[in-house]
């Protein structure tokens, strides 16, 4: 007698057996999906953070999709915000750094503010180290953010802004590799003339493994450029971050 013959099974009825639980796996991520569709739908809408907080209770992508929705589409505020939380809990440095597409100066502050602190938590990829100084540059250019949109804007930022970009800034330390790679590739601190906007970002953030860049570029410049403003910019980088007492001097 073989094993089927003692324990009663057929092929038939395993083939059965095994249909069954393919139809109840159908049928469960069918009702699931609707399930998220409907609380992303009603998230988008009705103002309620406890209707983010059940979709975020679903894992997997399309959840983690819909959050992202939520939280750069027109959905009520205290949702948005629940949205990024719930986005940071995943802790996921590649989703949350998609966050930072949304860091610009007409999105309301709370947004802005909640952002920042997912970036600084949770950790920035290279796009997002872009967008970040994008949004930084923005502003220094004077671009003013939503809560400063008025007839006669102030000249100076807020103390709340401000601290915004304090903590964008200890986000950009804290990815000083991908920092470096998006000044040198976007701002052109590696070539003859960086950037203002890339020499002001490296001095104010102490960046000091950009002074060999910065020595290269006074070094390779004629004397004719020496009295420019681009060239004077980059010496005085150089003597805020100290360069020429840490560059091993050249072999005799």
């Amino acid at each position: 007698m073989t094993f089927s013959d003692n324990f009663g099974f057929r092929p038939k009825t395993l083939g059965l057996i095994v249909v069954g639980f393919v139809l109840l796996y159908l049928a469960y991520t069918s009702i699931r999906k609707l399930r998220v569709d409907a609380l992303g739908r009603a998230a988008m809408t009705v103002s309620d953070p406890s209707l983010v907080d059940k979709l975020a209770s679903y894992g997997g992508e399309s959840s983690a999709d819909l959050l992202l929705v939520v939280a750069g589409g027109p959905a009520p505020l205290p949702n948005r915000i629940s949205a990024i939380h719930a986005l940071v809990s995943r802790k996921d440095v590649a989703l949350v750094s998609r966050l930072s597409a949304l860091l610009v100066p007409p999105e309301p502050l709370e947004v802005r503010q909640a952002i920042a602190q997912a970036l600084y938590l949770t950790g920035c990829s290279p796009e997002c180290v872009k967008n970040v100084l994008y949004y930084q540059e923005r502003i220094s250019e004077g671009a003013r953010p939503a809560e400063e949109m008025q007839a006669e804007p102030p000249h100076s930022l807020s103390k709340t802004e401000q601290d915004l970009l304090a903590v964008l800034d200890q986000v950009l330390r804290k990815n000083k590799a991908a920092l470096e790679i998006v000044l040198g590739q976007v701002y052109g601190l590696t070539t003859y003339f960086p950037s203002s906007f890339a020499i002001q970002t490296v001095e104010r953030l102490e960046v000091k493994s950009a002074c060999p860049a910065l020595i290269h570029t006074l070094l390779s410049q004629n004397e004719q450029v020496h009295n420019s403003p681009e060239y004077q910019e980059v010496a005085q980088a150089v003597k805020i971050l100290r360069c020429v007492a840490d560059t091993p001097p050249p072999p005799q």
